[in-house]
């Protein structure tokens, strides 16, 4: 059984944690999918970038407030992502891979 793709939406530069999060995945040996409306500096090293707008277009995109966060518009976008059914594991880039405890029994 193959890793699931993992996909995420970013917008901006990436701090340290998004990074890490991103290196936590492909560490793991998952393939992951950055989708972005523009480059994104600070990318780590084996992330895709992928065009956001194939998925959603950019006059969708909402900041909280209007001028804080796109984290509403980055839960609609992984909505999106699941909506299409393509077998991909939308994330947060808050959160990190680490290794299995789970166990086997018979």
């Amino acid at each position: 059984m193959s890793l699931p793709t993992i996909v995420s939406f970013w917008h901006g530069p990436m701090s340290w944690l998004e990074a890490l999060s991103i290196a936590s995945f492909r560490r793991h040996g998952h393939r992951v999918e950055v989708y972005s409306f523009d480059p994104v500096p600070g990318l780590p090293e084996g992330a895709v970038a992928m065009d956001a707008a194939e998925i959603l277009p950019r006059d969708k995109l909402v900041f909280y407030k209007g001028k804080g966060t796109p984290g509403v518009f980055s839960d609609y976008f992984r909505m999106s992502l699941l909506r299409r059914g393509a077998g991909s594991m939308p994330i947060s880039t808050s959160i990190a891979c680490g290794p299995s405890k789970a166990r086997r029994t018979i």
